[in-house]
């Protein structure tokens, strides 16, 4: 199969490669990494045709310059992100087909927080433990940097009237609800103030967890634990009272309580959160959780198959 390659004009450094999740090492203290909102990940290359956990470039707080040296057909998903090929305007959630000698490079984001590249043939990108994904604070993966050019698979065919279903799309409210799930380090009575107050996105946030700040800080009578495992998407309470959310590269272990964990399904919502976004917390069966995640992944996977 023949290959093509696309040169890194300028980076940016909250930018990654992101793919598949590097599973089954939690007990050594690699988290799954993999894209912030994976169904937007998907939907991009479900857009040019690729494999579902094809490995993409993750777009945050803002996009590099590219220059093409081969053919390729592109498409952006995700937040809504102003995007240029030879500085003409091109819309996400569309695949289009960019040349030889092409440069692309992106603008604000208009909606949303984190969006993704994707290019038929995915990016080659060397493996580490099972996965392309990038862990910068762990120097693991491929770094975005200027002069590095990378290799994509062959482009042999462009769908111009393939379409994101609208399912795939994000969604960025003025006040996100979150649903979770009871927390192992608190009773009933303690979680109450997760529940009963809307917060903000923090500034200090990264891909390891989103912090958010509260109007009335949570108390709780355990202010530390004997370090514990965390899982994404577990709400962790240190000391100030203001919750920290687990996202794709947090720490495996810690000793912070943890008083919720937000599902698995809403994630993707929350990565869209840009910072002073209002979010609440609604708390719902396992069972229920378990179900939405179920027929999500039932409705992605079809696009696929």
């Amino acid at each position: 199969m023949g290959v093509g390659k696309v040169e890194i004009l300028s980076e940016s450094p909250f930018c990654s490669f992101q793919g598949k999740l590097r599973k089954g090492l939690l007990k050594y203290g690699f988290p799954h990494s993999g894209a912030m909102d994976s169904v937007s990940m998907r939907g991009a290359n479900y857009l040019v045709g690729n494999q579902e956990w094809s490995t993409c470039m993750e777009l945050a707080v803002s996009g590099p310059k590219l220059e093409f040296k081969s053919n390729a057909v592109i498409a952006v998903t995700g937040a809504d992100i102003e995007c240029f090929l030879n500085d003409q305007s091109f819309p996400c959630n569309k695949a289009i087909v960019a040349k030889s000698g092409d440069q692309l490079h992106f603008g604000k984001f208009n909606t949303g927080f984190i969006s993704y590249l994707a290019i038929q043939g995915g990016f080659f990108i060397n493996e580490f433990l099972g996965s392309c994904s990038t862990l910068h604070h762990l120097n693991i993966g491929t770094n975005i940097s200027k002069g590095l050019q990378v290799e994509f698979g062959e482009s042999i065919q462009f769908e111009s009237e393939r379409h994101l279903p609208n399912h795939m799309k994000i969604i960025q409210p003025e006040l996100l609800t979150l649903r979770t799930v009871s927390g192992v380090d608190v009773s009933e009575d303690e979680d109450s103030e997760l529940y009963n107050q809307e917060f903000l996105v923090s500034p200090n946030s990264n891909r390891m967890g989103i912090r958010i700040t509260a109007e009335k800080p949570i108390e709780i009578k355990e202010k530390e634990i004997i370090s514990s495992g965390i899982l994404k998407g577990t709400i962790q309470l240190p000391a100030s009272g203001n919750p920290i959310i687990m996202t794709a590269d947090h720490q495996t272990a810690g000793g912070y309580p943890r008083v919720a964990s937000v599902i698995t399904h809403d994630l993707d919502y929350l990565a869209q959160m840009p910072p002073n976004s209002k979010i609440r917390f609604r708390k719902i069966a396992v069972e229920k959780a378990v179900d939405l995640l179920r027929k999500r992944e039932q409705k992605i996977g079809l696009l696929f198959d």
